[in-house]
């Protein structure tokens, strides 16, 4: 504070008044205490009404999402037990983070010095153009703070709004009587409970292969939740990771079916696929073998998972199976009494063998596997992505959370929203390529009383029509046989004939 300024105003003493006497002389303190006693009074009932932060007129935000620009237009803000203005102000905050944009208060002390004409203006007086009383000047300017982060100028900050990637999540309603509001948000959510007033609705945009995420909108709207308003004053782009569960089905039996160029696509039993794990096929090779240096030796091959031979060979010489060899374990077994190569000598064996394959053209239906030996069975182990139903909801302070439900075969269920959440869409997800989550949306909506009058005329209209078909219904049962003298019959049966007489006559149209 400046030089010469006494304030001794001290609450706990409770003092309320001050009581000058006559005779006494005026001290500076008791007016600077004068001046403290009614703002401290002022305050404690404006704080019981009021809260810091409350804009209580103007004050419009509009940001762009996409580069953080955001224009404030001039307001009242409720500050430190006073309605104080700001200016208009425009800056760029980030978009990348949550910050929270609101005013800084700055006070300073202004002397004679600062400002000229704080000195005495009377002319004609002892103390004409001496200095008087100072002044203490407090102002508001828009800001922004952010975790880390903030706009840089002095003052201390006091958050009106929230911007959670750029996205304004709730704007702030003029204040009232904070117990007149409860009572009312008691009694509302006790008869109604969660419920939208307008907007809110959300829909699906894009798939950004780049980020593997889902982009929705929802748009701007009203809603009351614990019987408070909740107003989002601009649509939201929201960006939900494409997280499926996965399920492992293991040894999937498939029978190789050549396609006519060694290849075979296979369909899976459960879709859409998310990755195949291995697949175990049988396949034909070929490869030279060094027998062994004595009869009747055992030559190794050189897969282990050999399961048949097919042929072996040295030059024109072909073996027989099970006289000449036979196959025992992962070697070529020489002991039957038959022919045999030379010991020491080559000879070609072509066998079949079990192999992993990396399977090619993976799709959300299966894949492409290729050099299998025709008729054989494969068995594939992969990962599939099983169905699920995400809810989307609103919290009391505006924000949208999504709420992961259980994945599962068959029927998957939406998660039920937390209390205090307003569940506004459920998304529904079958992960496939060539379709996008199914957006419902479930939020409890008001009606109109308009509405509700053209309801009520539409079910009136529904009985009218009712009554008719019934009419009309019990007229062709009871129509009678006779009209005006003459016999009548309208061939809709056979009642109105004669039952003991054959009756072989009939009605052809032209």
């Amino acid at each position: 504070m400046i030089e010469r300024y006494y304030n001794l105003f001290d609450p706990q003493k409770h003092y309320e008044q001050l009581l000058f006497r006559a005779g006494d002389g005026l001290q500076s303190r008791e007016l600077n205490e004068i001046q403290a006693t009614l703002m401290h009074r002022i305050q404690g009932v404006a704080d019981a009404l009021l809260k810091d932060g409350d804009v209580i007129a103007g004050g419009e935000l509009t940001v762009n999402a996409d580069t953080g620009a955001v224009t404030i237009e001039a307001g009242r803000i409720y500050l430190r037990g006073a309605v104080r203005t700001v200016s208009a102000a425009s800056f760029t905050v980030p978009v990348d983070s949550r910050i929270a944009i609101g005013v800084r208060f700055v006070a300073r002390t202004v002397t004679e010095l600062e400002d000229p004409n704080l000195r005495e203006p009377a002319v004609g007086v002892r103390n004409y153009q001496e200095p008087g009383a100072g002044r203490l000047q407090e102002t508001l300017v828009w800001g922004w703070a952010g975790a880390g982060t903030s706009d840089g100028q002095p003052g201390d900050f006091h958050a009106v709004y929230a911007l959670d990637n750029g996205i304004l999540e709730n704007r702030r309603q003029p204040p009232a009587l904070d117990g007149v509001i409860a009572s009312l948000a008691r009694y509302d959510f006790d008869a109604n409970g969660h419920y939208v007033t307008e907007g809110l609705n959300t829909r699906f945009l894009a798939k950004d292969t780049e980020t593997a995420e889902h982009v929705f909108s929802i748009s701007e709207g009203r809603a009351n939740i614990n019987g408070f308003k909740v107003e989002r004053s601009q649509s939201q782009r929201l960006r939900l990771p494409i997280d499926p569960d996965l399920q492992r089905v293991a040894s999937e039996p498939h029978i190789f079916t050549d396609a006519g160029n060694g290849t075979m696509g296979v369909t899976i039993n459960r879709t859409p696929l998310a990755q195949v794990v291995d697949v175990r096929v049988t396949q034909t090779r070929t490869e030279t073998v060094i027998h062994g240096a004595f009869t009747g030796a055992q030559d190794l091959l050189g897969k282990p998972t050999g399961v048949a031979i097919t042929e072996v060979k040295q030059g024109g010489t072909t073996y027989a199976a099970g006289t000449d060899y036979k196959l025992t374990a992962d070697k070529v077994d020489w002991t039957p009494a038959g022919a045999e190569p030379a010991p020491g000598s080559s000879y070609q064996v072509t066998y079949q063998h079990i192999a992993s394959i990396t399977p090619t053209d993976l799709t959300d239906s299966g894949c492409t596997v290729a050099d299998v030996v025709p008729g054989t069975t494969m068995y594939i182990d992969y990962d599939w992505k099983l169905p699920r139903i995400d809810l989307l909801a609103l919290t009391p302070d505006g924000q949208v959370e999504c709420i992961k439900g259980i994945a599962q075969v068959i029927n998957p269920l939406a998660p039920t929203a937390p209390a205090g959440r307003l569940a506004i869409a459920e998304i529904r997800y079958d992960w496939s390529s060539t379709t996008v989550p199914a957006v419902r949306n479930v939020a409890i909506r008001t009606i109109k009383v308009s509405e509700l009058a053209a309801m009520q005329t539409q079910i009136g209209d529904l009985y009218d029509l009712m009554a008719l078909e019934r009419l009309r219904i019990d007229a062709n049962i009871n129509e009678p046989a006779a009209k005006k003298g003459l016999f009548v019959d309208n061939f809709l049966d056979d009642d109105l004939r004669d039952q003991g007489v054959a009756q072989t006559g009939a009605v052809v149209p032209p």
